[in-house]
């Protein structure tokens, strides 16, 4: 007799126990996918697909150099010409030619490309370019991993300085480099901070990779400067990626809510044993 009382308070503490389990259990289930659903709002990126792109020429240095922006097919061409035509071949020029658009499904930390810029280099008389800016914009629809748009008609810009070094042909030594007739310098740097876009404290940015000789798939081919040789052309390709910053953990005040359920769950284990 004394055994199975002594027995007794053991089966009912051991009961206890697995009905504590089995509520606690229940409710950090509940927990957990409360939690899971707070965070499944944010908005994880998986593509971003490119609307339109826009490169335009701005702000030249002398102001007489000419700027003629968005013509050619789909308005995609911009040009700045400067200089007194020393032949026939007509005044030096930059050329920048937006991509075409759209441009769909592209994964964040990808390259892809904006735009293609072109030096056009003939001999001139004064004056002649110092310096111009080219302003990119782009706007952009952003797709979550479940292909939902996120983001609608999104805008996202920067700028770029180009710093122009007409040489005299005739020079020596060249001013630039290289040998006579003397070839141009063109050097590029980007003068402002892209900008980023905030969804659900997810943080989309722009990253400009750089100008990038062809081929461009060379690593070592992306350049700040180049010489292009008189009554000649150089090309380059502007490339650029896009960067998401997505929160991936639970923050550490979010266990606390788990240990007051936990706490309640026995509590309500003890009230229902002892009615």
């Amino acid at each position: 007799m004394s055994f199975a009382l002594t027995l007794l308070p053991c089966f009912n503490f051991l009961n206890l126990q697995t009905e504590v389990i089995f509520i606690m259990r229940n409710a950090l289930l509940i927990a957990g996918i409360a939690t899971g659903s707070l965070f499944a709002g944010s908005a994880s990126a998986a593509t971003i697909d490119i609307i339109s792109i826009n490169g335009d020429w701005a702000n030249p240095n002398p102001a007489s150099v000419g700027i003629v922006n968005d013509t050619g097919t789909g308005n995609r061409t911009n040009t700045m010409t400067w200089g007194d035509p020393a032949t026939n071949a007509g005044q030096s020029s930059y050329v920048f030619v937006d991509n075409e658009v759209p441009i769909e499904s592209i994964v964040p930390e990808d390259l892809f490309q904006i735009g293609e810029f072109t030096h056009n280099n003939f001999p001139i008389f004064p004056p002649s370019l110092d310096s111009a800016d080219l302003q990119i914009s782009l706007v952009i629809d952003i797709f979550d991993d479940s292909d939902v748009k996120i983001g609608e008609n999104l805008s996202v810009s920067s700028v770029f300085r180009f710093d122009h070094l007409e040489t005299p042909n005739s020079a020596d030594p060249c001013e630039a480099g290289g040998e006579q007739p003397c070839p141009d310098l063109v050097s590029f740097s980007l003068t402002s901070t892209p900008d980023t876009i905030t969804i659900d404290d997810v943080v989309f940015g722009l990253t400009i990779a750089g100008f990038s000789t062809i081929p461009v798939n060379l690593p070592e081919s992306f350049t700040e400067e180049f010489l292009t040789l008189e009554n000649q052309a150089n090309t380059a390709v502007l490339l650029a990626s896009f960067s998401s910053d997505i929160p991936r953990e639970v923050p550490t005040p979010g266990a606390l809510p788990l240990l007051a359920i936990g706490a309640a769950a026995f509590g309500l284990a003890l009230r229902r044993r002892r009615s």
